[in-house]
C-alpha cells in the first residue's frame, strides 16, 4: 500500500481523488458479491450487517493510499464535535504540550478516569466508533455505580507525529491528569490497535525511561491497562500462522499490517526498536510491571491476523511478571470487533464479549480506594 509520507497528512492529488471515487463506485459491487458468499463462507458465523461494515473497511484499507484514507476521514476535532452535538453532553477539550488535546467524553471527573488512545495505525484519526464505544463504557459504568471521567488523547499522527512523539503526548496527557489531581492508582489506560501498541511504551517508559522522552517526575503506579487488539509485530515477520489463517477474514490484511509497520519503524532509531515493538524485546523487557500497574486485560480476536502475536505477548512478556494480567480471545472475532459494533448501523446491539470487557474495567475501578 503506497504511504507517500513525503506529503503533508491527507493531501491527495487530482488522481488520487479520482482512485477515491472509483473505488466509492465499485465498493457496492464488492459487498453484492460479498453478499451473496456470504451462506458459504466463515461470514455465516457472523451477522450479517457486520460482515457488510467489515467488508467495508476491508476493501478501503486494500484500495486506497493512507494519503487517501486520511482525506477521506475526518479530524478528531470533527469528530468529536458531531459526538457532542449528537449526544447533548457538554464539549470540553484541553490542550496539551506538543500539539497534542485531550477531550473528554461525557462529564469531566476527576476522582477516577479512563484514558484512551485510538487506534489506527498512527496514521488515521479518531472515529466515530471509538467516541460511541467510550460513551457505552462511561454509562455502563454509571449503571454498576462507578462515576469515571472518560477522556482521550488526540495526539499528532503520521506523517507528523513519528516515533517517539505519540509516546511523549501519552506522558503528556498522564501528567495532566496527575496535576488535576487524579491520583496514578485511579487512572486506568485503554487502547485499541495502534493505541494498545502506545500502552506497551508507556509501561515500557516506566519501567526504563526512553531518554528522548522525559521520565514521570512522580511514582506513578497506574490502577489498570486494557490493550484492545494491541498492534505488535509491526512489521509482520514475527507469529506468522495467524496472518495467514486470517489474511482473508480480518478487516486490515497482511500486507496493509507489513507496509504501514514498516513505515512506523523507519522513524524508529535501531536501540530504541523494543519501546515501539515489545515483541522485538528481550523476554525481560516489562520485569517491575507489577511495580507500575495494578492490573492489565489483552483482548484478541480470534480471525485476526495479529492474533499469534498478541498471545505471545501475553504469555511470553506480561504473564510471567505480573500475577493479574489476563486474556481474552473472541471467538470469529476481527480487528477491534467489539469496538466495530459502535458503527452507526449498529449503535444499539452489543456482544457478549463487549460486557466482559466493561465488566474487567468496572472491577477495576471498583478495586480501587475511594
Amino acid at each position: 500500500m503506497p504511504l507517500q509520507l513525503a506529503r503533508k497528512y491527507g493531501q491527495v492529488s487530482f488522481f488520487e481523488k479520482l482512485g477515491i471515487a472509483a473505488v466509492t463506485v465499485t465498493l457496492p459491487f464488492y459487498l453484492v458479491a460479498r453478499t451473496i458468499a456470504f451462506p458459504f463462507t466463515s461470514d455465516r458465523k457472523k451477522a450479517f450487517r457486520e460482515i457488510t461494515s467489515q467488508a467495508q473497511i476491508r476493501y478501503i484499507f486494500k484500495n486506497l493510499s493512507c494519503n487517501q484514507t486520511q482525506w477521506l476521514l475526518d479530524a478528531d476535532d470533527v469528530t468529536y464535535k458531531k459526538y457532542i452535538k449528537a449526544s447533548g453532553n457538554e464539549a470540553c477539550v484541553e490542550l496539551l504540550d506538543d500539539g497534542a488535546k485531550l477531550m473528554w467524553i461525557g462529564p469531566k471527573h476527576t476522582e477516577k478516569v479512563l484514558l484512551y488512545f485510538h487506534g489506527g495505525g498512527y496514521f488515521y484519526p479518531m472515529l466515530e466508533p471509538h467516541v460511541y464505544f467510550l460513551d457505552y463504557v462511561r454509562r455502563e459504568l454509571e449503571k454498576k455505580g462507578t462515576t469515571v471521567g472518560v477522556a482521550t488523547l488526540a495526539y499528532t499522527l503520521l506523517p507528523d507525529g513519528g516515533f517517539p512523539g505519540p509516546l511523549r503526548q501519552a506522558k503528556h496527557a498522564i501528567d495532566h491528569l496527575i496535576d488535576l489531581g487524579v491520583s496514578p492508582q485511579n487512572i486506568v489506560l485503554m487502547g485499541d490497535s495502534a493505541g494498545g501498541n502506545m500502552i506497551t511504551q508507556v509501561l515500557a517508559h516506566l519501567l526504563r525511561p526512553l531518554p528522548s522522552v522525559p521520565a514521570f517526575s512522580v511514582h506513578v503506579r497506574l490502577g489498570g491497562a486494557c490493550l484492545i487488539s494491541p498492534w505488535v509485530a509491526l512489521e509482520g515477520d514475527i507469529c506468522t500462522q495467524s496472518f495467514k489463517d486470517n489474511d482473508s477474514k480480518d478487516i486490515v490484511t497482511e500486507a496493509a499490517l507489513q507496509s504501514w509497520g514498516k513505515t512506523v519503524m523507519a522513524y524508529v532509531p535501531l536501540s530504541f526498536i523494543p519501546y515501539a515493538d515489545a515483541l522485538r524485546a528481550d523476554k525481560d523487557w516489562f520485569d517491575g510491571l507489577h511495580g507500575v500497574i495494578n492490573r492489565v486485560l489483552v483482548t484478541s480476536g480470534q480471525w485476526e491476523c495479529l492474533r499469534d502475536a498478541q498471545i505471545e505477548l501475553y504469555e511470553k512478556y506480561l504473564l510471567p511478571v505480573h500475577d493479574d494480567v489476563q486474556f481474552m480471545l473472541q471467538e470469529n472475532g476481527v480487528h477491534d470487533d467489539f469496538i466495530l459494533e459502535f458503527d452507526a448501523a449498529r449503535r444499539e446491539k452489543y456482544s457478549e464479549f463487549l460486557g466482559k470487557v466493561v465488566e474487567w474495567v468496572s472491577q477495576t475501578f471498583d478495586s480501587m480506594p475511594s
